[in-house]
């Protein structure tokens, strides 16, 4: 079957979901992963429309970036704060005598910049790093030149293709994680309803049970991302196991009854 025909059936026709099981193991793969890929840019849609619209990794540095320069190993900037909950941001300068950056002041969920004047915290939830002014190669940087640079790159744009492909990895295995709880519910529905059906056809039905669930609860993400709610998202996981079980009993329910291919009612 090609993606469309998989795609249509997974969503709602239910009375060909044993025709879904003939497909072979390299081609549900290739589907997974698509669908790993819609989720994901549904997900990230506003964030990469905003970056775009920003001018890249330099647009946002001219942007959140004060006007400052570094002399004899101090930093010389006006006091700035900036803070995003939705993107996740938090840029803290404070060049006063009884301001000190610290670890402490980073928090686990964020991408946060924190300089006093003699150190910079770059940090994020994956790594920690501490930066100090007094490394004479820092003497006379500026914002420009910082901004120059970012547009110049090469590496720096390499980077976040990397750091794109790592999150987009991430993504792809917190949903295989999501394809073995649709397994488990599945073999805790198929108690009830037995369909003859061997493991590897549960996993291919898993994988397609988890079609309508993921766009679903990756456009509710997307939308709370854009209204500025940033809080507990157990809504989301909730809603996504019951419509998993939904799909999965519908699938196991038509798979028994598949030579007259009779939509299961529940």
């Amino acid at each position: 079957m090609k993606f469309s025909s998989q795609f249509i059936t997974a969503l709602c026709r239910f009375g060909q979901y044993s025709r879904l099981l003939l497909n072979k193991p390299m081609r549900v793969f290739w589907y997974f992963i698509i669908i790993c890929a819609l989720c994901f840019c549904i997900k990230c849609g506003a964030f990469f429309h905003g970056y775009a619209q920003a001018g890249g990794i330099s647009g946002l540095a001219n942007t959140y970036l004060p006007e400052f320069s570094i002399e004899n190993g101090k930093l010389i900037c006006s006091d700035y704060k900036f803070e995003d909950e939705i993107a996740g941001i938090d840029i803290v300068v404070d060049t006063s005598p009884d301001f000190v950056a610290t670890k402490d002041m980073v928090s686990d969920n964020t991408v946060a910049v924190i300089a006093d004047s003699t150190k910079l915290i770059v940090a994020n939830p994956m790594q920690y790093q501490e930066i100090r002014f007094d490394d004479r190669s820092f003497d006379g940087l500026t914002k420009e030149k910082i901004v120059k640079y970012l547009e110049q790159s090469l590496l720096v744009k390499l980077m976040l293709g990397c750091i794109v492909f790592m999150m987009f990895g991430m993504y792809v295995f917190n949903y295989a994680i999501y394809v073995l709880l649709s397994i488990c519910i599945g073999n805790l529905i198929n108690a009830f309803v037995k369909t003859q059906i061997r493991y590897g056809g549960m996993v291919k039905l898993g994988i397609y049970a988890i079609t309508f669930p993921s766009l679903l609860t990756a456009v509710t993400s997307a939308v709370m991302n854009l209204l500025g709610y940033t809080g507990n998202n157990n809504f989301n996981v909730i809603l996504f196991a019951v419509l998993v079980g939904v799909y999965m009993y519908l699938g196991l329910k038509n798979i028994k009854a598949s030579n007259g291919y009779i939509v299961a009612t529940l």
